[in-house]
């Protein structure tokens, strides 16, 4: 039985973006001759986060010297510096602090990204989001700090076909570069992945990093499937973690697709923004970031379902389904036969949008039952359940990556 993928697509080419760490020693001074400077930019993203401190490390966990000396995030969450070029890569970036647009709340937890090549006299792109976090983690915990651009891309291609919830396959989310066309496919799909890891956080009642570690240690396999890739030391709550993020993210797919997407307190999990609040909330995070986006590229409720995000959500309510007390549920047997009639790349329709609301508020209880089962099933039969129902989703373009 295949497994279901759950990745995130990256290009490598001059870069790619990396894991935290710190150091106490700094690396050579950036008063190098220009020839040996390379300038690191990007955006940042949970929702987009301003006034975000950005600090970066080498591949042997020491501080390097940048210009500016602090660089933070400006009032588009975007950021801009040079270190010097013969500096040991990837260097890695970590964001912290500031103010997550979205929330209204310091950041939920620290944003990690990293560049693999620094070509002198160059500029490279490094974006710093959630799905690089989960990447870069993810590289490091298999390979160490001396990991290759190639070992990052695998990373994320597994990352993006699983949590890319309708991330277009040609958006690299550590390289590409942030613009008016492509910031309302970014936004939503760094939110969702956040909420997400929130979401989860709150039912298993561990710290933001216990639950992220446990994320990171399940996908070095390329799945979520509670379990992680040979040679990694098994996690012992990455079974719970799998099921209850499945369960997320048959939710938050549904609530994608309806454009009512909604953001909750990482430490309570009390609503910060409604559904019904959720596209302007969203858009106005675009208008922030990017003032020249316009018409429906400044608007989140334009975006069209891949078919690679309804395969996703589809598998998603099936091992809800299977998590139900009767193992098979009516209100997620609707939810998941209507996901498998919408068309991808078309935009749901008003009706179609009423629809998925309906039945997702009658799934309520259900989506309960599943949650209260993965939260007290042993981890042996929460693995069962999981091995009978994930498979892989599709091949994702790799060609947009390499």
């Amino acid at each position: 039985m295949k497994k279901f993928i759950i990745s995130i697509c990256i290009a490598i080419g001059l870069v790619g973006c990396g894991g935290g760490g710190g150091g106490d020693t700094t690396a050579p001074s950036s008063s190098a001759s220009p020839s040996s400077i390379t300038t690191i930019t990007g955006s940042s993203g949970d929702g987009p986060v301003i006034g975000g401190a950005v600090t970066v490390t080498d591949a042997n966990g020491i501080a390097v010297t940048t210009s500016p000396a602090s660089p933070v995030t400006d009032s588009t969450a975007h950021f801009s510096f040079t270190v010097p070029s013969d500096s040991p890569a990837p260097l890695t970036l970590t964001i912290t602090g500031g103010t997550d647009i979205v929330t209204g709340k310091t950041l939920d937890f620290s944003l990690i990204s990293a560049a693999t090549n620094l070509p002198p006299s160059g500029t490279v792109i490094c974006n710093v989001n959630p799905l690089s976090t989960l990447a870069v983690k993810i590289t490091l915990l298999k390979n160490g700090r001396q990991f290759t651009a190639a070992q990052l891309q695998t990373a994320t291609q597994d990352i993006s076909r699983n949590l890319g919830f309708g991330l277009a396959s040609d958006i690299n989310p550590i390289t590409t570069e942030v613009n008016s066309t492509n910031i309302a496919d970014i936004v939503r799909t760094n939110e969702a992945v956040a909420e997400l890891i929130r979401r989860t956080k709150v039912s298993v009642g561990l710290s933001m990093t216990e639950t992220i570690d446990a994320i990171v240690s399940d996908l070095t396999d390329g799945d979520i499937d509670g379990q992680p890739d040979i040679g990694i030391i098994a996690n012992p709550v990455a079974p719970t973690i799998a099921a209850v993020a499945l369960i997320k993210k048959a939710e938050l797919s549904a609530e994608v697709l309806a454009n009512k997407l909604i953001v909750t307190d990482d430490t309570t999990g009390n609503t910060l923004v409604t559904g019904i609040e959720s596209t302007s909330t969203l858009n106005s995070a675009i208008a922030t970031t990017q003032p020249s986006a316009t018409g429906s590229d400044a608007d989140v409720s334009n975006l069209t379902p891949t078919q690679e995000f309804l395969d996703q959500a589809s598998t998603a309510i099936a091992v809800s389904n299977s998590l139900t007390t009767s193992g098979s549920n009516p209100e997620l047997i609707s939810l998941r036969d209507f996901i498998d009639g919408l068309g991808a790349d078309v935009l749901l329709t008003p009706a179609q949008i009423t629809q998925i609301t309906t039945i997702m508020a009658s799934a309520q209880t259900a989506f309960g039952e599943a949650e209260n089962r993965a939260t007290t099933s042993s981890g042996s039969d929460i693995l069962a359940t999981l091995n009978a129902l994930i498979w892989d989703v599709g091949n994702w373009n790799q060609a947009n990556w390499e």
